[in-house]
């Protein structure tokens, strides 16, 4: 009978902080400008696959939520990432520069980073810096946004 309570209780608990990890989970605003154009003509498009398209500009505002216990509500971010061939080849060579909010403590620089990482590691590639810088993300009248 013990047993089989301890099992219960065990198996509650590991439900319990699955569940816990999972409502705290970061959240908020993401914005991504690449480079190429939008209009897709015969020639431009089949020239721009190869010689555009290879950097990105990836912006995070954290609206609520914690990675690994540290709080990261109101910081952001930004990726800048550049690759050898069209991001849109998955088997492009990336490296990307991390800027995350001063304002952050060194803590929650860490966790910011970390957190980018573990989610976006693969649009990244090599992370070659990570570098605490101010960051502005906000909301536009017109709907959209403007991050510097």
């Amino acid at each position: 009978m013990k047993k089989a309570l301890y099992s219960a209780l065990s198996a509650f608990a590991l439900i319990g902080s699955a569940l816990a990890a999972q409502a705290a989970a970061p959240t908020g605003d993401y914005v991504e400008a690449r480079t190429a154009s939008v209009f897709a003509g015969a020639c431009h498009y089949n020239g721009e696959v190869v010689a555009d398209g290879r950097e990105a500009v990836m912006a995070w505002h954290i609206n609520s939520g914690d990675w690994h216990g540290v709080p990261l509500a109101g910081l952001s971010a930004v990726a800048v990432v550049r690759a050898d061939d069209n991001l849109a080849a998955s088997d492009a060579h990336r490296t990307a520069m991390l800027y995350v909010d001063a304002a952050a403590s060194a803590a929650q620089q860490k966790a910011l980073a970390d957190a980018l990482t573990a989610q976006c590691g693969a649009s990244f590639g090599k992370v070659t810096s990570v570098t605490p810088t101010a960051i502005s993300f906000k909301h536009l009248a017109s709907g959209g946004f403007r991050v510097s």
